[in-house]
């Protein structure tokens, strides 16, 4: 069950300077009885109130940019499938809800043909819940409480039109995402192959699939009426799919770059008519975008097991779309 009350404020103090405050009471409630599909009993509830208020201010400078800031507390409860995960772990350790206080402020500028804005944030989390890098029997995957962590960084965007047959957007964003004292939790085997509890304190880590650097791009030319070309490249960079900051499971940075052609054109008898055509991965780009997995020791030293998701190479697609 879901129960939640709102409301929002707007205060306009100057002709410049405007305000508001959102507040939400939010009441989660979770009942789970009876077994699952492999049997495991998944009987227990949860019962979570939040309050998630928020506020901020906007200084317009001119018609054309302005400042912002604001400041927020939002908090977030598990999905109901890492409650079943924990049950079957044990039930000892029930994930716990996240709390995020976020700090955010930022300026943006808008003209005609010209448009750019940067946002600096802070994330500051209490038991957020982040993935371990490893998944259950069926696919799912599987997440963890780690008491103090945060996300900062900076964010950019821009779009120039110069012409009316150019447009040209690009985005991007450099971020530091930690945990602050990381524990790990493992298991070692002995010389008569013995699972022995494996703890260590690695301090500050990187979270997982977190890549410190996010960028992309978006040129669109309009060669005819009706016809454009787009030319979509992305960037990520280099993230760890567990949480020890180890290089053996860490996943590469990769560029993509795609290819897509537009043509709208008018047929009698129906509202619209487009047809496309995309190459993917033009520069073809052997790269994989996702893995989970983790580690284990033997008599101390450490070993990795890890499942990669490679991604096609280049190929093509077309669609046809037909409005009645």
């Amino acid at each position: 069950r879901d129960f939640n009350l709102f409301a929002k404020a707007d205060y306009q103090i100057t002709k410049q300077l405007q305000a508001y405050a959102d507040i939400q009471y939010r009441n989660i409630n979770y009942d789970l009885t009876g077994p699952d599909d492999d049997l495991v009993e998944l009987d227990q509830s949860h019962n979570w109130d939040f309050f998630n208020p928020k506020a901020g201010i906007t200084f317009n400078l001119d018609v054309h940019s302005k400042f912002y800031a604001s400041f927020g507390i939002a908090n977030r409860e598990p999905a109901r499938a890492d409650l079943k995960d924990a049950m079957k772990d044990g039930a000892g350790n029930p994930p716990k809800s996240e709390k995020l206080r976020d700090y955010e402020a930022g300026y943006f500028y808008a003209n005609s043909k010209f448009s750019a804005g940067v946002n600096l944030y802070y994330m500051d989390y209490e038991d957020q819940l982040v993935l371990t890098g490893e998944v259950n029997n069926v696919g799912y995957p599987i997440m963890t409480n780690v008491k103090a962590s945060y996300r900062r960084g900076i964010e950019f965007q821009a779009q120039i039109v110069p012409y009316s047959w150019f447009n040209w957007k690009v985005n991007a964003t450099f971020s530091q995402n930690h945990i602050q004292d990381y524990i790990e939790f493992a298991t070692d085997y002995d010389e008569d192959w013995n699972p022995v509890s494996y703890v260590d304190t690695l301090g500050k880590t990187d979270i997982s699939y977190s890549p410190n650097v996010i960028a992309g791009s978006h040129i669109q030319l309009i060669p005819a009426k009706g016809v454009s070309i787009n030319w979509m490249s992305k960037y990520v960079g280099e993230q760890y799919f567990d949480n020890t900051s180890s290089k053996d499971r860490q996943l590469k940075d990769y560029w993509v770059n795609n290819l897509r052609f537009d043509f709208d054109f008018n047929v009698k008898g129906l509202k619209k008519t487009s047809l496309q055509f995309l190459v993917n991965n033009l520069l073809d780009f052997e790269y994989s975008n996702n893995a989970y997995g983790g580690n284990w020791y033997e008599h101390g030293i450490e070993n990795t097991w890890a499942y990669y998701f490679p991604q096609a190479g280049r190929n093509f697609a077309t669609k046809l779309v037909i409005g009645f």
